[in-house]
């Protein structure tokens, strides 16, 4: 042994300046060094375990850190907590999805002809998903299958709701009643995991339709039946004019009576009647005003058109048919049959065969005429009733004060006149007319039965 063997601390850490002090001792000492490392380099053993010994706790503390991290992210998703665990479907993959992207085709080129309904292909990926994956989740791992990212299809969960603007989306489960169902909220999301948990392969087909490019400007029709720009129509400025005199019109002729059913009336003329503003009237009369045509302003209607201006009802008026039809109904009314008095008293005859008949039988004689003379009393006691006006429709809603969107809506039914109203079941009219407005036709009608002509 050398008597350096003793001393550790000078094998392992000798003095920078020893060779400096002492150069025999350290040649003497660089010697014994060489021949002990070349017998057993107990130095190099020493720093080899000491190598595999710190690779081996390095390692430890990879794997140590790997288990915190794994921890630390299952805490922190949440409901991503199903990615770390083994599905119980499809052999620990969890559920399949389908997915089949209908994208739209992008805007044409200038000079692009494209064939009449053109569509893009279609997208198609699928992917499984552990079983407690959320909603959220389960849409972005559809968007990355098929090749998409936030930039073209993106999304929010907002109170369990699906937000956006950019797709719809559908799911179908096979051979299951569950089929283009509406995929817009969390609800629906766990009807299609319960309907799917439900197979023995649990699989949930998904579609998703990306919603229509808004046009743009520059985009232009072709000749082969692509989807056409909306391009508003200018109207010309007479027609402005035109719409400009028709609001005031209206708005000074506004009908204060509650009785009338038209909101516009014009009552300024000799007999103070309700003149209901039809668009035709109204027409009439802004377009009077456009022509400047004199002493024609919102307030007076031109002179020349005769429905504004209605006449008193004169008896050789035969160009108005409803004042007609109200006058034969009067004249009807006041025909009545001429009572016809028959002198049925034979109470001197009682007196001249008292000696030859009973009692009874001049009593009975004396009460009142034979069956004969009463029948004929009878039926001239009473006159026949009078038959209600003969009138189109558009005569019968005038003359009871039926409102124009009741007579627009019977113009569909195309009836000649009130006689047919009999023929016509409620559940028909009702097809046509509000409740309101049906009980209003059938108490017209029931007041035309009674040859009126009008409600008052």
């Amino acid at each position: 042994m050398s008597d350096y063997d003793d001393d550790e601390n000078y094998y392992s850490d000798p003095d920078d300046n020893y060779m400096d002090a002492n150069p025999q001792e350290y040649a003497l000492f660089a010697k014994r060094l060489e021949r002990e490392e070349s017998i057993a380099p107990q130095p190099a053993r020493r720093q080899t375990r000491s190598r595999g010994r710190k690779q081996k706790d390095e390692g430890q503390e990879r794997e140590q850190e790997k288990e915190n991290g794994a921890e630390g992210e299952g805490q922190g998703q949440g409901q991503g907590q199903g990615e770390n665990e083994v599905s119980e479907y499809n052999d620990g993959k969890g559920i399949h999805y389908i997915i089949n992207l209908h994208p739209q085709l992008p805007p044409p080129a200038p000079n692009e002809k494209r064939r009449v309904n053109a569509r893009a292909p279609t997208v198609n990926s699928n992917f499984y998903a552990h079983e407690a994956s959320c909603f959220a989740e389960i849409l972005d791992e559809a968007i990355k299958a098929v090749d998409r990212d936030e930039t073209t299809l993106n999304f929010k969960i907002v109170k369990n709701e699906l937000r956006t603007d950019r797709f719809t989306l559908t799911y179908t489960i096979a051979r299951t009643s569950f089929k283009d169902m509406q995929l817009k909220n969390e609800t629906a999301f766990k009807a299609l995991l319960d309907a799917a948990k439900e197979k023995a392969k649990p699989e949930a087909k998904l579609d998703m339709y990306e919603s229509p490019l808004a046009p743009s400007a520059s985009n232009t029709t072709n000749d082969e039946g692509t989807d056409k720009v909306s391009r508003k129509r200018k109207v010309p400025p007479e027609e402005e004019e035109l719409a400009e005199f028709v609001t005031q019109i209206q708005g000074n002729n506004r009908c204060s009576d509650k009785s009338c059913s038209s909101r516009f009336c014009f009552v300024g003329n000799p007999t103070a009647s309700h003149v209901r503003l039809t668009p035709i009237l109204l027409n009439i009369w802004a377009s009077a005003m456009l022509a400047d045509m004199p002493g024609v302003d919102e307030n007076n209607p031109p002179k020349e058109e005769k429905d504004f201006w209605q006449r008193p009802q004169q008896i050789g008026d035969m160009d108005d048919i409803e004042s007609l039809a109200r006058r034969r109904v009067a004249a009807n009314k006041a025909q009545t049959s001429p009572n016809i008095t028959i002198n049925n008293d034979y109470s001197f005859l009682a007196t001249l065969l008292q000696p030859l008949i009973g009692n009874q039988r001049t009593t009975t004689a004396t009460k009142g005429p034979s069956t004969p003379s009463h029948s004929r009393a009878h039926g001239a006691g009473f006159a026949s009733p009078a038959k209600p006006a003969r009138m189109t429709m558009i005569e019968f809603c005038n003359a009871f004060d039926l409102s124009d969107e009741i007579q627009r809506r019977l113009a569909f039914l195309k009836l000649a006149g009130p006689h047919l109203l009999a023929y016509v079941e409620n559940s028909l009219l009702d097809k046509h007319l509000e409740i309101g407005q049906r009980a209003e036709v059938r108490h017209a009608e029931a007041e035309w039965q009674k040859a009126k002509t009008s409600l008052f």
